[in-house]
């Protein structure tokens, strides 16, 4: 009886044991299939997001390729929306210049230069107490300079005059560009930037300085020159040099 009774016992042990190890083994099967139910999860989720990264970069290099023409919003203020007209056959940089120097004053005329660039790109100068000093060569060079330090080259032009101080504390320019076709907008703005520049510049030192830059006054005619007038009375002065130039 008793022998019986142990035997029942040891067979119960078993039994009991064989059940938890079925249990455990569940359980780690369990744990395996959800690990790689995750990690599938995860890889998924991860190639999802780097497809949806490479769609927007994507996207988004093509929006830039779409816009890289589009002329901007300070250019597009400047710009002549109307049709425009021809340009006066005999019109020439030395024409600009004469404009310039009509309708400024006369100390200015004394004080600066006016360099023509003409559309055979020969250079010229007039004005300026020292101007008869200058060589063919010297002005030639001086002209170029200035035209790369307002942003463009003469390979954007077709002719153009313009009197420009480079000196830091003085805000002080009057250009005046006839644009080659397209180059309108290049033109615009590199004269913006020119003004801003400038204001930024003469803001937190010369107050009177920056008033004039600020005021300063860049706007196309309808025969596609682009005028910039940036001195004293430059709302008067750029009327009168648009008025000489449209007759």
């Amino acid at each position: 009886m008793i022998k019986k009774k142990i035997i029942s016992s040891v067979i119960v042990a078993a039994m009991v044991l064989g059940i938890m190890g079925c249990g455990k083994s569940d359980n780690k099967k369990e744990e395996t299939t959800s690990a790689k139910t995750e990690a599938v999860t995860s890889t998924s989720e991860e190639k999802n997001s780097e497809t949806e990264a490479s769609t927007e970069e994507a996207s988004s290099e093509e929006s830039s390729s779409e816009n890289s023409n589009d002329v901007s919003e300070g250019a597009s203020e400047v710009l002549y929306k109307g049709e425009k007209t021809s340009l006066p056959q005999d019109m020439d940089g030395v024409t600009l210049a004469k404009a310039i120097e009509d309708q400024r004053g006369a100390e200015d005329n004394e004080i600066y230069e006016i360099f023509a660039l003409n559309k055979d790109k020969t250079s010229a100068i007039s004005c300026g107490s020292a101007s008869s000093e200058w060589t063919e060569e010297m002005i030639s060079s001086e002209s170029k300079q200035i035209i790369s330090f307002l942003g463009f080259s003469d390979e954007d032009i077709e002719f153009g005059a313009f009197s420009i101080s480079l000196i830091n504390s003085k805000a002080y320019g009057i250009a005046v560009f006839a644009p080659k076709d397209g180059k309108d907008a290049v033109i615009a703005d590199a004269l913006l930037s020119y003004k801003q520049i400038t204001m930024d510049n003469m803001q937190y030192y010369m107050e009177e300085q920056y008033e004039i830059a600020a005021d300063a006054k860049i706007g196309q005619l309808s025969n596609g020159i682009i005028v910039m007038v940036m001195c004293e009375g430059s709302s008067d002065i750029y009327s009168q040099i648009t008025q000489q130039l449209e007759k």
